[in-house]
């Protein structure tokens, strides 16, 4: 018997399918009696037992979302109006992608598409656009899933005139409640249907125990090239995405730098061909990514067979628990037996891999080789960013702004124990003393507001009126396709919010952090000029931290010289600096992987480094360790306060940013620089004195700027 302690079980496929007629019913119900002929036909229409089990199914069916994914079409005033929600993921966070689609017959017009979330627990999202006559708009309404929240309506407004035919309802995925599905998009023009893909992440995810939790482990839809959109922070919630090489080839050009953005922030793209794989196709990969392989580091690879073990196939119900189990045998697997089935490539922080011809025809055993080799639960994304915008985060404490102290309750105890005894008992003794009681209607307002108006300066003077942030990034250059990739981690506290809230590029992703007791709470986003976070994301007085990944051209180079006395090895480089930014430390390693480097380079200027030195090595990764998150020693243990609250930092459900892509990345480039390091060879590590092309949202001082650059030139 369950726990009445535990968490409420996730509808089934048969509950939402309920759900699905229900809201059919409902809906034919109030069509009928809109047209007057609700007591002549409600018999016809349902019957004493059908309204009693609707009924029924009213008190037992969980509130859910009744599809994951639909569309909708309509036509009213001169427009006609098209949005489909017909996407993968979502369940962890990110962009939640409404393709949206207008024509206007009329006259010219401004429209407004805005979504409206039922509670508190999603923002508003909307966009507004002007039409011509007898022209059309299409576009990606993104919807950050910030919050536990699926019910949504969408709405159509025309000059500020509602479109009530229009409107229509919108459910978007359920929050994940801790479960790490896997969410693969395939892009094609033609029907897909891919169950040996889904029970080889079936098989391989090791379900078949009952948690009181639905286990779909698997999240797969199948979108047409045309259906997509024009902006990488659409498929944040995806996993990894499955194409032909004709299909990518065929994409127009802001679908196809919103795919290869994606990759480069951390995305997986698997391409195949129709065709017998050669050279050729890889070549061709390697031109639409603007990638010409001059290291290992970028060069195709192959996925070791050593991944190619044969796995047993886990069958399992709606529920999760294990109907049967087969051992697999090498007869299961499709694909060759050779290194050069599956290949991979890195692009950005994410990876390229080149499937063998008729991929889709694949078994089971020969996708659980793909998976297993590129690692999929690594890959899930709050896994691989460890941060997920609808979950909590175990090291938010690690992450202050300095000199934000926590609320000082020992204090705040006294004072306002001082506040009772002077507006009480001392009040009154002073005006019986003096036979004036009568004035206790003056003088305890006045006490009141004395001490809140003391109370307002304190808080005006403690924390002021700008908003503080603290900030650690690393910010990946590529020279060569003049591209840059920005993860961040940010904190921020206002003493006043400021009334236009954050603003961002729509290439930033903006990611929230949330304390284990804190989470979202109402709020807007306008997508009209900018990701204009207006209201709700940045809060007075309450500390807010975000993680936020940019993909950008960057022009900005270091133009590197190498310099020699006659010999066949350099003694320095020459370096100009073609960046923004000063930069306070400078490694560059040459085509043998010799590191040299200098100090304070500002932009503009050219230097000549020197060899790295064990002492110089010791103590850059001494400077790439500062600024490291850490909880405050008020916080890290007994913190002598009235009341403690702050021992669950370390403890409980979530993910944690400290074993994130941004942390394991730093480690890992601290670990690399080395006097003499062949993986390194046309690299460069910089420490950027201001922050490199990093989006703040709205001015800030920033009390705490640490921010680390690695090119490729």
């Amino acid at each position: 018997m369950p726990s009445l302690f535990s968490r409420p079980q996730k509808p089934t496929q048969a509950a939402k399918r309920a759900g699905m007629s229900l809201c059919y019913h409902i809906a034919e119900i109030s069509s009928r009696c809109r047209t007057g002929n609700w007591s002549n036909r409600l018999p016809m229409l349902l019957g004493v037992r059908r309204l009693i089990a609707v009924l029924v199914c009213l008190t037992m069916i969980p509130a859910t979302a009744v599809a994951s994914g639909a569309d909708s079409s309509g036509r009213e005033d001169d427009i006609r109006f098209n949005a489909d929600w017909r996407w993968a993921g979502g369940s962890h966070g990110g962009y939640y992608p409404i393709r949206i689609s207008l024509q206007n017959s009329g006259t010219p017009r401004t429209v407004d598409v805005v979504l409206r979330a039922k509670s508190n627990d999603l923002p508003t999202v909307s966009r507004r656009v002007a039409i011509d006559q007898n022209a059309s708009a299409t576009f990606a309404l993104l919807v950050p899933l910030v919050g536990e929240g699926s019910f949504t309506e969408l709405k159509v407004y025309a000059d500020g005139k509602e479109l009530e035919s229009l409107s229509t309802p919108v459910s978007l995925p359920d929050s994940g409640w801790g479960e790490s599905s896997f969410a693969t998009l395939v892009i094609s023009d033609s029907p897909v249907l891919l169950p040996e893909f889904e029970a080889a992440v079936v098989s391989l995810t090791g379900v078949g125990s009952y948690t009181g939790f639905r286990n779909d482990r698997c999240d797969l839809q199948h979108v047409e090239s045309v259906r997509l959109p024009d902006s990488w922070l659409a498929y944040s919630c995806v996993d990894l995405v499955i194409t032909s090489f004709d299909t990518l080839e065929g994409l127009d050009s802001l679908q196809h730098k919103a795919l290869l953005d994606w990759t480069l922030a951390g995305g997986c793209l698997a391409v195949y061909s129709a065709e017998d794989r050669s050279a050729r196709v890889q070549q061709s990969i390697d031109a639409l990514t603007k990638r010409t392989p001059s290291n290992p580091e970028v060069s195709w690879s192959p996925i070791a067979l050593r991944f190619r073990n044969p796995v047993a196939r886990v069958e399992v119900d709606e529920y999760g628990n294990e109907q049967s189990s087969q051992p697999g045998t090498v007869e299961n697997f499709k694909w060759p037996s050779t290194e050069e089935t599956l290949l991979v490539r890195k692009h950005g922080l994410g990876r390229v891999i080149a499937l063998p011809p008729q991929a889709l025809d694949g078994t089971y055993q020969d996708w659980a080789w793909l998976l297993n080799g590129i690692q999929f639960r690594q890959q899930v994304a709050p896994t691989r960013l460890g941060v997920s915008g609808r979950t909590a985060n175990r090291d938010f404490l690690a992450f202050l702004v300095p000199g934000v102290r926590s609320v000082p309750v020992v204090a705040f105890v006294i004072v306002m124990s001082l506040f009772a005894i002077l507006i009480g008992p001392v009040n009154y003794y002073v005006l019986a003393k003096r036979k004036r009681q009568s004035y206790l209607v003056v003088t305890i307002p006045a006490i009141a507001l004395l001490s809140s108006l003391a109370m307002f300066a304190y808080s005006f003077v403690a924390h002021g009126v700008s908003v503080r942030s603290r900030a650690r990034s690393v910010t990946w250059i590529d020279q060569q396709n003049q591209s840059a990739v920005s993860l961040s981690r940010l904190a921020w506290f206002a003493g006043f919010a400021p009334s236009d809230g954050l603003r961002f590029s729509t290439s930033t992703a903006f990611i929230p952090i949330w304390h284990e007791d804190g989470g979202f709470n109402g709020g807007r986003v306008d997508w009209t000029d900018a990701q204009e976070l207006t209201t709700g994301f940045l809060r007075s007085r309450t500390r807010t931290q975000a993680l936020t990944i940019d993909v950008r051209d960057e022009r900005g180079r270091l133009t590197v010289t190498p310099t020699s006395s006659g010999g066949e090895l350099p003694v320095s480089l020459k370096v100009t600096s073609g960046l923004e930014w000063p930069l306070e430390k400078l490694v560059v390693w040459d085509a043998s992987g010799n590191a040299f480097t200098t100090d304070n380079l500002a932009p503009g200027e050219a230097a000549t480094l020197t060899p790295l030195t064990d002492d110089a090595m010791a103590s850059l990764r001494e400077q790439i360790n500062r600024s490291a998150p850490a909880v405050p020693a008020e916080l890290s243990g007994t913190s002598g306060e009235f009341f403690e609250i702050n021992r669950s930092w370390n403890q409980g459900d979530g993910y944690s940013v400290a074993r994130g892509q941004l942390e394991r990345e730093i480690s890992v480039i601290s670990a690399g620089i080395k006097p003499q390091n062949t993986s390194m060879a046309r690299h460069y590590v910089a420490i950027a004195a201001e922050p490199p092309g990093i989006e703040f949202g709205t001015e800030v001082r920033i009390i705490d700027g640490w921010h680390l650059i690695v090119g490729q030139y």
